[in-house]
């Protein structure tokens, strides 16, 4: 930016010349003199950094001046963002950090900022700001879609997290750590592994009143238990008794098991989640309420839908590639990944008077 406004006011005030012998000084002719004159006005502008000891000095040189006043004045707002900067010391601005799906319509000037202006020393297809999705703000048609995922990647992250136990040992790992599966889930995942299991008494199975069945480790029986009270095993188990020590709270169960269900369903919704453990949509939203303040689930409108899924935080690293072979919803997947990785913003609350 400097060496730009540095070439206008050398140009304007004819320390470079324009025309010479009648015919036009060629532009890269123009930009040598002027780096040339700031050499000798400003060595300090022109010098490595490794080669200046402490704060560069400014000379006190017209042109300097004026470049300096440009830059600082025309280009920037130098004296408002002291002023901001000043209120925000004094307590007068209070920052707050948001986790935004996409960057604020505030930032679009920093990303769509001309060449002198740029945070990336690349060219423009490599800079990384070409990389931020930022057209849905402008996009009434999607405002109800901003969010929203690729369905492929959606359905690739259900599939990467669904279980895949090569024998009883990992099934019994796969249980205990998801809280439980629903029958359908088990045929379709290791339903020759499961007689293993219930055979040594690790694993069982118990029919909610929906008459949808649900398999557990023997680990996970106390949990279950304080959600439904007395159950029927089928087979009868009983939890170890490094488990079954500990006693449990209908909501604190409800919590534990729906903690290791996200784990293995992806992005998914609280009625769904509900309905697979037997419980009201009430209890599912408490118990989401507290894992979202945990850190482990998330809430957003991830499909068009108009429900809102609660992925694991684990299960919104995975979302964050698309497949490669629909590259234009590549910048929506990637929201999952802002949701993993925020992206944080300062926003000062309004204020009367003044700012910029």
């Amino acid at each position: 930016m400097f060496q730009t406004r540095w070439r206008w006011n050398a140009t304007i005030s004819l320390a470079v010349p324009r025309n010479r012998g009648g015919k036009k000084v060629p532009p890269p002719l123009q930009r040598m003199l002027a780096d040339d004159l700031m050499a000798a006005c400003f060595p300090d502008a022109a010098a490595c950094l490794e080669n200046i000891p402490g704060d560069r000095q400014i000379p006190d040189h017209p042109l300097v001046n004026q470049t300096v006043r440009d830059c600082l004045e025309e280009a920037m707002d130098f004296g408002a963002l002291a002023e901001v900067l000043s209120r925000i010391h004094r307590g007068d601005i209070r920052c707050v950090a948001r986790d935004t799906t996409e960057p604020s319509p505030l930032c679009h000037e920093i990303l769509n900022a001309r060449p002198y202006a740029f945070m990336d020393d690349a060219p423009l297809e490599e800079r990384r700001t070409q990389a931020v999705y930022a057209r849905r703000a402008s996009e009434p048609s999607g405002a109800n879609e901003l969010g929203a995922l690729d369905p492929a990647a959606i359905d690739r992250v259900r599939d990467e997290a669904r279980p895949d136990p090569r024998d009883a040992d990992e099934l019994h790992d796969a249980l205990v750590t998801s809280g439980f599966l629903t029958g359908g889930e088990m045929a379709a995942i290791a339903p020759d592994l499961l007689p293993q299991l219930t055979a040594a008494r690790r694993a069982t199975a118990f029919q909610l009143p929906t008459s949808k069945f649900l398999i557990l480790a023997a680990e996970r029986l106390p949990e279950l238990q304080a959600i439904h009270g007395a159950v029927v095993l089928d087979p009868p188990i009983e939890a170890p008794p490094s488990r079954a020590s500990r006693s449990w709270t209908r909501e604190q169960a409800i919590v534990e098991l729906l903690r290791g269900r996200l784990t293995v369903v992806g992005p998914t919704t609280a009625p769904d989640l509900a309905a697979s453990l037997g419980i009201s949509a009430a209890d599912a939203d408490a118990a989401l309420l507290a894992l979202e303040a945990d850190g482990v689930a998330m809430r957003g409108q991830f499909s068009t839908g108009g429900r809102e899924p609660f992925p694991s935080a684990d299960a919104s690293g995975n979302g964050s590639r698309p497949p490669v072979e629909n590259a234009e919803t590549a910048g929506e997947t990637g929201v999952f990944a802002c949701e993993s990785r925020p992206r944080v913003e300062t926003v000062p609350d309004p204020v009367p008077t003044g700012g910029c």
